[in-house]
């Protein structure tokens, strides 16, 4: 059943990334260690600890994924470092799952893997030479590797039994076959709400609002500059923990001897610092709440800043006119839209038709040839789930309202039938396919969450933050 888990998609992608590097990971674990008191590591699972370098691997890990798939990361950095701390917890928790039905990874499993990586192979043969350059060109150990691979495999031969065990039924297999093989015909009804906008709703609107309206951005710092010059490098040294310290723990800072307040105020993008080193200046741009504390050294100093908060200049209401009221509408329409969905709805109760219903709130009709749920749902803008209900609708009757972006649509239904030809075969097969995965998928998330429901997991504070 495992024999093809060494050729698994993640293994290749771990191993394509032979630039991968762990620059200051010990580094980055012993301030952590330091700085969050008795806990050592990133996560403890049922009292088993999984290190602080597990943790920043995975951080890494994600980011080298996303960089090559050319996506900017910095402003994902929080969600990165969520991600990774998931991704540990729950391989933990399948692993431990893994020893207790005694179905971990071997180390000969784990051996074949290695001897099967293409990345480690060498005119087709496996290279211990080739082995050990790539892992220590990512910075980490042999054995930390066989380890994660070990992990991994385990975690493997759990959804290769979840797998086993997975079956459609054909009441499941029906039901979703007719929902995206259903085809419809009939005449939908498109009604959009009228909104009427006025000067003085504009001003309103604007004046309640005027933080969505923001100029000129900046963010309220305060910089300070430790002299080692005049300081030495100790004493430099230990002032810049201080006042680091301090500022971590939102303490106020002295300026005494040797410690200057550079700047106290809102920085713009296009303020000048004097006398302020261009790499300082670089990483001041940076801050912002999730990275509070700026901390730069020179040859000269160290330059230490703190975010207080960010800081905006609304713009003046002639200036940004077109675009309050663009707002105002969105806004009016989504009030217009939920009032005329109730307002249809009890009429389509009452008994009106369609006709009717267009007389006395306007919009147009169209007619539906042959289309399939998701055909309508790609030609209207509705969401796929907002219109599966159209197949429980009667033969000559009306929809619910069905609501979109900016309209609501309501489709009388003249003939619902299910297409059957060689192109529909196909069709089936590899609907049959998407929707094993789909349950697969599901019962694996319902799995792993049961195992988190019932675990007890630490998180070091310090990775919350």
């Amino acid at each position: 059943m495992f024999t093809k888990i060494g050729e698994s998609k993640w293994m290749k992608f771990v191993l394509f990334i032979t630039t991968f590097a762990f620059v200051g990971t010990a580094l980055v674990a012993l301030i952590v260690y330091k700085m969050s008191g008795k806990m050592t590591g990133a996560v403890e699972v049922n009292g088993r600890e999984i290190s602080m370098q597990r943790y920043m691997y995975e951080v890494n890990l994600i980011q080298s994924n996303l960089e090559r798939q050319g996506v900017d990361i910095a402003p994902l950095r929080k969600a990165i470092r969520n991600q990774a701390l998931n991704n540990i917890i729950n391989e933990e928790l399948i692993y431990q799952e893994a020893e207790k039905e005694g179905i971990v990874a071997t180390k000969e499993e784990v051996k074949e893997a290695i001897l099967n990586i293409p990345a480690f192979q060498e005119n087709g043969v496996f290279s211990k030479e080739r082995y050990l350059a790539i892992v220590n060109s990512m910075g980490i150990s042999p054995q930390f590797f066989e380890e994660i691979l070990r992990k991994q495999l385990t975690r493997d031969h759990v959804f290769a039994l979840i797998d086993g065990s997975t079956y459609l039924t054909k009441e499941e297999l029906n039901v979703f076959l007719n929902k995206e093989l259903s085809k419809i015909s009939g005449k939908i009804l498109i009604v959009e709400p009228k909104i009427k906008v006025t000067e003085e709703d504009l001003k309103k609107f604007y004046e309640k609002n005027i933080n969505l309206f923001a100029g000129k951005k900046g963010k309220e710092i305060v910089l300070y500059e430790i002299n080692i010059k005049d300081l030495g490098k100790e004493k430099a040294a230990s002032l810049a923990k201080e006042i680091f310290l301090k500022m971590k723990n939102n303490q106020p800072v002295e300026v005494k001897n040797g410690v200057k307040k550079v700047f106290d105020g809102v920085l713009y993008k296009e303020t000048q610092l004097k006398n302020v080193p261009e790499k300082v200046i670089k990483d001041l741009q940076t801050l912002s709440k999730d990275k509070s504390i700026s901390f730069v050294k020179t040859d000269e100093a160290y330059y230490l800043a703190k975010f207080k908060k960010e800081v905006s200049k609304p713009m003046p209401f002639k200036k940004v006119k077109k675009q309050v009221e663009l707002y105002y509408k969105q806004k009016k329409t989504k009030e217009e839209l939920e009032n005329l969905y109730k307002t249809l709805e009890k009429d389509i109760v009452s008994g009106k038709t369609l006709k009717q219903l267009k007389k006395k709130y306007g919009g147009k009709i169209e007619n539906v040839e042959k289309l399939s749920l998701r055909e309508i749902s790609q030609k209207y803008f509705v969401p796929l789930g907002e219109i599966s209900d159209i197949l429980k609708t009667k033969q000559g009757k009306l929809s619910k309202p069905i609501k979109t972006e900016g309209s609501i649509l309501v489709i009388k239904v003249d003939n619902i039938e299910i297409a059957k030809d060689e192109k529909t075969k196909d069709l089936e097969d590899m609907l049959k396919k998407a929707l094993y995965n789909e349950k697969l998928n599901d019962l694996i998330t319902s799995y792993v969450l049961k195992l988190r429901k019932n675990a007890e997991i630490r998180i070091n504070p310090r990775l919350t933050e």
